[in-house]
């Protein structure tokens, strides 16, 4: 019995191996992560690069978003050219 658990990843009644270990931490942080609440956007004023215009422009329509890593950033358009611009990182 001890040898057949063994051979498949299992060892003295764990029922998962390291692998799908993993898959499970990760699909759980991702879950959880999705249920985050985004901060509503309120007049968040954040320069941004456009790398269309070449150069650092006020976002317009700015919105506060939470990356899948769980990094805060803030995504936008350029007011010159509606090309769509990211910071990452939180907002001043």
């Amino acid at each position: 019995m001890n040898a057949v658990l063994k051979q498949k990843g299992a060892y003295y009644g764990h029922l998962f191996n390291s692998f799908d270990m993993r898959l499970f931490r990760h699909k759980l942080r991702k879950a959880l992560i999705s249920m985050a609440p985004i901060p509503p956007s309120v007049n968040i004023m954040v320069e941004a690069y456009c790398v269309k215009c070449r150069k650092k422009v006020e976002m317009k329509n700015a919105q506060a978003v939470t990356m899948k890593n769980g990094r805060p950033a803030n995504k936008g358009e350029c007011p010159g050219c509606g090309t769509g611009v990211y910071r990452i990182g939180k907002s001043k």
